[in-house]
């Protein structure tokens, strides 16, 4: 166990945060007061963060909630396995139904998939006959990528079901010819 310490600006007088790093299924405890951190946990864990970690990852602190929420999330994702094989099996589900209908989406293998459409004014129009259809699109256009590298995100969740999944597919290659983004 190393114990380590760095000054950085902290606002409020103490900061208790616990991070489970799941590849090393080793607890991090990080603790502090106000302008003083320390860490404690295995060494290499301590260099991976004192080399990877931006300098200014650590000056504000998630409120109390937000931990419990990824806490209570952790408990779910290790005692309801479930819950992620249905991600699973709905991302390539999702992922062959673009495929089969011609969409372009990459080398994606994850359940937020991009659909490019490559053209901004086409990407909101879409976003917005979507939303209008019930479905909800994340649009991704300029500047945050090239113009010719618009594209929407159709983001797969584990409560989500086949039938829903199924459904959206339907609308999203509707509004897609109707837009002449598929043929």
């Amino acid at each position: 166990m190393v114990l380590t310490g760095s000054i950085i600006n902290l606002d409020s007088w103490l900061h208790i945060i616990t991070i489970y790093i799941k590849l090393y299924a080793v607890p991090i405890v990080f603790y502090g007061l106000r302008f003083h951190l320390h860490s404690a946990c295995d060494k290499t864990i301590t260099n991976f963060l004192r080399h990877h970690s931006r300098s200014y990852i650590f000056t504000a602190s998630i409120t109390p909630a937000a931990t419990a929420a990824a806490n209570a999330a952790l408990d779910i994702m290790i005692n309801e396995p479930e819950r992620q094989q249905n991600l699973w099996d709905l991302t390539h589900f999702a992922l062959e139904g673009f495929r089969s209908m011609g969409c372009e989406i990459g080398h994606t293998s994850t359940p937020i998939i991009p659909l490019y459409i490559r053209d901004n004014y086409k990407t909101f129009t879409v976003t917005r006959d979507l939303l209008e259809e019930g479905v909800f699109v994340n649009p991704v256009v300029s500047p945050a990528v090239a113009p010719h590298d618009t594209l929407i995100r159709f983001s797969l969740m584990a409560t989500h079901t086949k039938e829903q999944v199924a459904t959206a597919l339907e609308k999203i290659e509707k509004v897609f010819k109707r837009n002449e983004i598929l043929k």
